[in-house]
Order: structure tokens, then sequence, then C-alpha cells
């Protein structure tokens, strides 16, 4: 919780908190719908950006915060991956989160009460079921299930109430798809780094790894996702 939180309310909130006055101003002036689902898919790269970073050195950063004493490695594993899926789910929160605004924006609150309760109650209720079944880690994706779930719900809001009148669907989809690719791409790109190229020192690891995921995804980006770096100059 530690974890998530602070990637939570460090990167993303901030970035919420800098995108709705913006939202708020386009949506009063009657703008096309373009230039918001262009911000979401940058920002969604940015939380990509987020996702593959931790991949690929977060069991390095929580074995510098938290392995001595009783913490031994058995302990920084489990931690590992559970924030990981934490942190791989936050995509949809935050992409929840934008489409919420957006609504604000319209003067429409209720959708996103009702959208709100649905989170709630599908988190617990997911969450009691895959305990059940798979353990402690089925608390972690119950968490990430409702907020596929209450993304997809207010998605469906959105084309009902508002609707999708300049950006098809189909590729606001396609470029949050585009985003996770270029993540996993990098993932597999560092990851076969520090298979060839062993580090003893987890600082050094964290630090010339964590470079070099930096690197590679925007490097990816600038060359297959054009579209995300058009949008951040229009911030």
């Amino acid at each position: 919780n530690q974890i998530a939180a602070m990637v939570n309310t460090v990167v993303i909130g901030n970035l919420l908190i800098y995108l709705y006055p913006k939202i708020v101003a386009r949506v009063n002036n009657n703008e096309k719908q373009d230039f918001f689902w262009n911000q979401t898919a940058f920002f969604h790269a940015i939380d990509c950006l987020i996702i593959a970073g931790f991949a690929c050195v977060g069991r390095e950063g929580i074995m510098l915060l938290f392995e001595h004493g009783k913490f031994g490695p058995d302990a920084t594993t489990g931690v590992f991956i559970a924030a990981l899926i934490y942190i791989f789910g936050q995509q949809f929160s935050m992409l929840r989160n934008l489409v919420y605004r957006y609504f604000y924006a319209k003067g429409d609150t209720k959708s996103t009460a009702v959208n709100s309760v649905i989170v709630a109650t599908s988190n617990i209720a997911i969450s009691l079921l895959l305990l059940w079944l798979i353990g402690f880690y089925g608390i972690v994706w119950g968490t990430v299930a409702s907020s596929v779930i209450s993304l997809a719900a207010i998605l469906y809001k959105f084309g009902r109430k508002i609707g999708y009148t300049d950006v098809p669907f189909a590729r606001i989809m396609l470029s949050y798809l585009l985003n996770l690719l270029i993540a996993a791409a990098t993932v597999g790109a560092v990851l076969l780094t520090k298979h060839f190229v062993p580090v003893g020192s987890a600082l050094v690891r964290l630090l010339a790894f964590g470079a070099e995921t930096v690197i590679v995804y925007l490097v990816l980006t600038f060359l297959f996702n054009k579209k995300v770096i058009r949008a951040a100059k229009t911030l």
C-alpha cells in the first residue's frame, strides 16, 4: 500500500490536478474531444513508463528500502509482486479518473457517483472471491479487476450520454494498447540486459537499469507512438 500510494499520490495525483482545468476550459469552449483523448493517451504513456520502471527495478528499490532483519528475500519478492500488480492496475484507475473529470466539466456528477458505488461493491466481492480461490494475491487482483470493471462502465456511459463524436472508440483503445506494447518491449529489453550483464550492487542495478528503462521507453515511443509526443506539446 505504501509503495502504490507513493506512485499514485506523487505522480498520478499531480498529473490529474494539472490536466483538470484544461479539460474544463476545452469543454466550456465546446472544443472537439480529440484533445481530451490525446491527453489521456499521453498520461497513460507516463503511467506505462512507471509500470515498466517498477517491473525492471522495483525489486531493487524494495531491497534497499525494506530488506533488513526479519524482512528477508522472500518477503521482498512477495511485496514486489503485490506492488507490481497494484501499480499495473493503477492505469485503469487513472484513466477512469480522467473520464470522471470530463463528466465533472459537463456538470454530471450522478454518473460518476453511481460508478464509484460499482467500484466499491465489486472490489469487495471480487477480492473476497479471489482471496478464497488463490490466497493473498487475490486481494490485489480483486482491486485491479474492480478498476477494469469501473473503467469499462464509465466508458460505456460516456458513449451513451456524451458520445465519441470526434475520435472513434477503437482508435482510443488502440493508443492505450500501443503504450502497453511499448512498455512490454521495454521490460523485455531491460530484463535481457540484466540477464547478460549481472551487477552485484542493488543500488547500481537500480540506477543503471532504471536509466536504461527510461531511455529505451522514450526511444520506442518516439519511433512508434509519435501521437503521444504531439499530445505532450499541446499541454
